[in-house]
């Protein structure tokens, strides 16, 4: 048993902040599920509608969707969990 936790302790260090914030994520807010989403509504979108302003529209607010949860969103997460980190490490 101790072998067990030992590993999974062992395992969860070595997996990297950017990983950790996906890992606590629910099914529907995995890179894969936003996406898939986004491809969906960008196609549902170019279906529906012929207006080259409106598909822009909707293609650029998509992109800044993307952006924002799968890039700025773990780096914001990285950037706490460093400076908790400090924090706690400060305290002792």
């Amino acid at each position: 048993m101790m072998h067990n936790s030992y590993n999974k302790n062992k395992e969860e260090e070595s997996i990297s902040p950017f990983h950790m914030y996906w890992k606590v994520k629910p099914f529907w807010c995995q890179p894969w599920s936003i996406v898939l989403t986004g491809i969906l509504i960008l196609l549902t979108l170019y279906t529906i509608s012929s207006n080259i302003y409106l598909r822009v529209l909707g293609s650029l607010t998509l992109f800044a969707w993307w952006y924002l949860f799968l890039y700025l969103a773990p780096i914001s997460y990285n950037d706490y969990l460093i400076s908790s980190n400090k924090d706690n490490t400060n305290d002792n």
